[in-house]
């Protein structure tokens, strides 16, 4: 599974998330998860901002090597699943690639729609279908300014949703069978789930 994480400088939150993402498909062999991402309006060819390339060495991640790329329909068309900042995010990369609805959503809405019991074998269908039974009402689905995201970064939170999130992308097959991560304990899933600790990023 392709993961695109989007932002708006492709500085700072979504390469984070990618890098964190990387690391844990090295750390635990899982050649068939992969992560890149983009801006909607990315300082082109720039690395990461320097307190977010700091933070993400703590984490297990390199940002070395990393230059901002600014968001196309290409980048789109190549992951299996688009997690976005903001709804102001989510909206540019529908705007240019509508069929990409089904997959795309922003890390704050991922997380709540995986609350939502469905059956589905792959974390994508899941959040497709979960999408259409969420109940309505006021819902935040915006992540933090970069300055904001960034601080809380370095306290390290991690709210309960990105731990579903993350248990629920291990349970994909297309992911498990990547890797026998049966020995895993509870407490490793609900730390370092996959795509969880890059949304545990987002706080």
């Amino acid at each position: 599974m392709h993961v695109l994480f989007v932002c708006t400088g492709n500085i700072c939150r979504s390469p984070t998330a990618e890098r964190v993402t990387r690391a844990f498909a090295v750390k635990h062999g899982l050649s068939r998860l992969t992560a890149s991402s983009a801006g909607t309006r990315a300082v082109v060819g720039y690395g990461m901002e320097p307190t977010a390339a700091e933070v993400l060495r703590t984490l297990g991640g390199d940002p070395k090597g990393f230059r901002a790329r600014q968001l196309s329909p290409a980048n789109v068309d190549d992951a299996d699943l688009i997690l976005t900042m903001t709804t102001r995010h989510r909206d540019k990369v529908l705007a240019a690639s509508p069929r990409a609805m089904r997959r795309t959503f922003t890390l704050l809405e991922a997380g709540r729609l995986l609350a939502i019991p469905m059956a589905a074998e792959t974390v994508v269908q899941r959040l497709a279908q979960a999408r259409g039974q969420q109940t309505h009402g006021e819902r935040v689905d915006d992540m933090a300014t970069r300055s904001a995201w960034t601080t809380a970064l370095s306290r390290r939170s991690a709210p309960k949703w990105s731990r579903r999130f993350g248990r629920s992308c291990m349970r994909s097959p297309k992911i498990r069978r990547c890797a026998d991560l049966r020995r895993a304990s509870a407490a490793g899933h609900a730390r370092q789930a996959g795509v969880a600790d890059t949304i545990t990023l987002s706080r």
